[in-house]
């Protein structure tokens, strides 16, 4: 027999702007933002879960960001790790249920290994998962040319409820 799985989680990601700057709309984030060589900004990792009873299988249920950048970004920290599921919003640090980040090279890791275990979170309702994390842009980064300072994302989660290895 074989049995449907769990929505798939999807992620996006957005960066800070001015609010008055034309390509936010009003916004302070979006797809596309200008800086200045070592002024601060923020970028946002957003996973979205949608709530699903098959979640109900899994015994922990882990997601990674895997963000990635080019050599004109310069990571500097966190801001926040926040998880909103059925109307409750949990604010999360690096020591609380398992939060992980890592930096190497140009890449950040940020992962949460078991979202079953923080109170509050259920996700047979829909959760969100969001990072925010500060970086600039440095003496490498290409100006004028958007293309050229790339930066994204994807995300690793658990798939397979039956799965006994580590997590």
């Amino acid at each position: 027999i074989v049995s449907r799985k769990a929505a798939k989680p999807t992620v996006d990601k957005q960066v800070s702007d001015e609010a008055e700057d034309a390509e936010t709309n009003g916004e302070s984030w979006g797809e596309t933002a200008d800086h200045e060589i070592n002024e601060t900004f923020q970028f946002k990792l957003i996973a979205n879960i949608t709530g699903d009873e098959d979640y109900e299988d899994y015994d922990k249920y882990r997601i990674t960001f895997h963000d990635t950048w080019t050599e004109g970004i310069t990571y500097e920290d966190i801001e926040s790790v926040v998880v909103v599921s059925g109307g409750n919003t949990i604010t999360l640090n690096k020591r609380q249920y398992g939060v992980l980040v890592g930096e190497t090279g140009r890449t950040l890791t940020v992962t949460i290994y078991d979202l079953k275990a923080i109170d509050g979170v259920d996700l047979t309702k829909d959760t969100t998962v969001t990072v925010i994390y500060n970086a600039h842009l440095n003496e490498k980064a290409v100006i004028g040319n958007e293309d050229k300072n790339w930066n994204e994302v994807h995300l690793e989660y658990s798939n397979n409820p039956n799965w006994v290895g580590p997590v």
